[in-house]
């Protein structure tokens, strides 16, 4: 049996940019980076979501985003799900 193991993500925010953008590095509990898990965007007003996988060293990046207020999911299997809500985006 897998036992979950916390994920931990570290969001890099430019709260007032030309093109908003979350990027972010996702660990474990040891700080280890966590590979290929899925970083799920959700727009909480329109409901639009964006998905991309962490890469090798767990880093990721969406952009261009509209403003607006966002949720951030992240799951990948052996690992208990991860969820940030009340990101905000402003423009420029």
């Amino acid at each position: 049996m897998i036992r979950p193991i916390p994920l931990w993500l570290l969001l890099i925010l430019p709260v007032m940019a030309q093109d908003p953008l979350i990027t972010g590095h996702i660990t474990d509990a040891s700080r280890t980076a966590v590979a290929t898990a899925v970083v799920t965007v959700i727009q909480v007003d329109s409901g639009s979501r964006r998905q991309v996988l962490s890469s090798a060293k767990g880093f990721f990046q969406l952009a261009p985003l509209p403003p607006g207020r966002y949720r951030i999911d992240v799951v990948k299997p052996g690992f208990k799900p991860l969820s940030r809500a009340g990101v905000e985006l402003r423009g420029a």
